[in-house]
């Protein structure tokens, strides 16, 4: 929620310049773009996101017909 040039990230709110969770300055972000960006390979970097980071279920309010927890 509300971040700025974040790539790769889960559950962060009002970051910039973030990694895979990790915050960089703008320079070495941009450094670290380009070097991802010849590698289109990111399953490893996000099998391990999915390992570690909790997935916070949506709150949703105003839904027609619907059946379950927090809706």
């Amino acid at each position: 929620m509300s971040c700025n040039n974040c790539f790769g990230c889960t559950n962060l709110i009002n970051k910039n310049y973030c990694i895979f969770n990790t915050q960089y300055t703008s320079e070495t972000y941009k450094e670290k773009i380009d070097q991802y960006s010849g590698n289109l390979d990111f399953t490893h970097f996000i099998q391990l996101l999915h390992k570690t980071d909790i997935i916070v279920k949506p709150h949703i309010i105003n839904c027609e017909n619907c059946i379950g927890e927090n809706i």
